[in-house]
């Protein structure tokens, strides 16, 4: 990911080869004002499109990369700079029929609507590679669909960016996320969904929009995926390697790689195998200050005391 320029310092921002790169290619330069459309003229680029995996993920990445430009040419925001690529993250087909979804939201909506749901066949899109060749080229076609554009509204875009990536704002993203929990639990008791961003006719968002509605579910989701739930003292993670477990009942032992499949295929787990494994071995660690109890047995080499469990065999 691309680093957070907001409070970073000289050091940090000179080694950031994604920095870097950025600003060779569109050929910015520091301080300078880009407020008239000869200014914009010295660009290599008349435009920024971001185009990133549809996950909350993915948004992280977009709402980085408007915190790089806000921060060093907030005036870039104005001069509509910056647009981004959609892709579907969820598509269900039917025969013929094939429904293409750009948000969770939008796909659990359309599963509350359709009762035969379970009739279609889902195919959750984890990134951009998700995606065939014969895919790309239909989205490339239809680019009223997938171009969407940033719209600048004033100060309370300005105010909206700051909130979500300086780091003296941390009271206010606390009021941010919780606001945004009461009003999903608000909506879910009215039996509505949750808000999306990209309806069939959207063809611009705010910067605003783009932070309170698009950038709070990775904000919310980090947290999920962080902090072990009170119930049964599990991150989504680990659960999930604990469910397949139950699931396969094994009588014996089975390798780090194996059961990391096992819980990919069983358990709707859609990040990379490297941390899935790096979670199975962290169930397993019995060493002083890994695990209380540790849930699964460590036959081999899962890492020692001396360099906090990072010295575990290659699986």
């Amino acid at each position: 990911k691309i680093l957070n320029v907001r409070e970073a310092t000289h050091k940090q921002i000179l080694e950031n080869a994604e920095i870097n790169n950025l600003i060779k290619i569109l050929g910015l330069q520091y301080k300078k004002k880009y407020e008239t459309r000869d200014d914009m003229k010295t660009l290599r680029y008349g435009k920024m499109m971001i185009m990133t995996d549809q996950d909350q993920d993915g948004s992280h990445i977009k709402g980085l990369l408007i915190n790089f430009i806000h921060h060093n040419w907030p005036s870039l925001l104005k001069m509509n700079f910056i647009e981004e690529f959609i892709t579907p993250i969820v598509k269900a087909t039917k025969g013929n029929q094939v429904l293409s979804f750009f948000s969770l939201p939008e796909f659990e909506e359309w599963k509350k609507e359709t009762e035969n749901f379970h009739t279609y066949k889902i195919k959750y899109y984890k990134g951009l590679g998700t995606s065939s060749a014969k895919e790309a080229k239909e989205y490339f076609e239809n680019m009223a669909r997938h171009r969407i554009r940033f719209r600048y509204d004033g100060d309370q875009d300005d105010q909206n960016i700051i909130m979500a990536f300086s780091k003296k704002c941390v009271d206010q993203r606390k009021d941010w996320l919780t606001n945004h929990m009461d009003e999903t639990k608000r909506r879910k008791e009215l039996g509505l969904g949750e808000r999306f961003l990209y309806q069939k006719d959207t063809r611009a968002v705010s910067y605003s929009d783009f932070i309170n509605v698009e950038l709070v579910l990775f904000s919310n989701y980090d947290n999920v995926r962080s902090i072990p739930s009170m119930i049964d003292g599990f991150k989504p993670g680990q659960r999930k390697v604990i469910f397949t477990c139950f699931k396969r009942n094994d009588k014996r032992e089975v390798k780090v790689a194996q059961l990391a499949g096992s819980v990919a295929e069983h358990s709707a787990y859609h990040h990379g195998e490297m941390s899935l494994m790096a979670t199975i071995i962290n169930l397993a660690q019995n060493f002083v200050g890994s695990n209380n109890i540790n849930l699964l047995m460590p036959n081999g080499q899962f890492g020692t005391r001396l360099a906090g469990g990072k010295d575990s065999a290659s699986p």
